[in-house]
């Protein structure tokens, strides 16, 4: 499959969209904190979604964004479907949106483009989290397709999507519980990152 570097632009700008009004509007997101203001753990005593996101994609340090709780739904009316959407997923998954945090990693050199957006959901059951966040993703996508698959260690699902150009582009979802992480960019790229991701949570946890 060819990988396009515009296409992949255009599908990371919809998965952003997907993953988190706030997200896609970078001046309504949190900048990477300063180390002094990272936290080190989150509630239940995990490390702190930033601390998971990669520092590293394909060599180069990516620009790293995170939303926290109710930024999430910064500037975003009651009535507005997206939020609607959201606001339904998490009480689905027994959640609400201060349990929430989610952040992006991405690159966009000349030549090279990667990114990671991952979405965290504390205290969710593992495994609920991915079937109640699909209709979402699925609807900001043009003609998705998806199989499953392995790599880097990890079971993945790999979703083709149309992007610029009436070109496919790919990207893989890995499922660690109660985070969803989507990455793409090159195969190696893309396989190291996971490699480096967290175990998936046991359903006992």
């Amino acid at each position: 499959m060819r990988w396009s570097g515009l296409g992949a632009l255009a599908l990371a700008g919809q998965l952003l969209a997907a993953a988190s009004p706030a997200m896609a509007q970078a001046e309504d997101a949190s900048p990477a904190p300063k180390p002094t203001q990272i936290p080190l753990t989150s509630e239940s005593g995990r490390p702190d979604l930033y601390l998971q996101m990669p520092y590293y994609l394909g060599g180069f340090e990516p620009d790293i964004v995170m939303t926290r709780r109710e930024e999430h739904f910064a500037n975003l009316d009651a009535d507005d479907q997206t939020r609607q959407e959201w606001e339904s997923l998490l009480e689905e998954v027994g959640a609400d949106v201060s349990n929430m945090v989610s952040g992006y990693a991405l690159v966009s050199q000349e030549g090279f483009f990667s990114f990671v957006v991952a979405i965290r959901v504390e205290g969710v059951t593992p495994g609920t989290l991915l079937p109640a966040y699909l209709p979402i993703l699925y609807e900001d996508l043009d003609d998705p397709q998806s199989v499953v698959g392995r790599m880097g260690g990890k079971d993945v699902t790999v979703i083709t999507s149309i992007g610029s150009d009436d070109e496919y582009v790919e990207f893989y979802v890995y499922d660690e519980g109660d985070t969803i992480w989507m990455l793409q960019g090159p195969s190696d790229v893309v396989e190291v990152t996971l490699a480096n991701l967290p175990d998936p949570l046991s359903v006992e946890e």
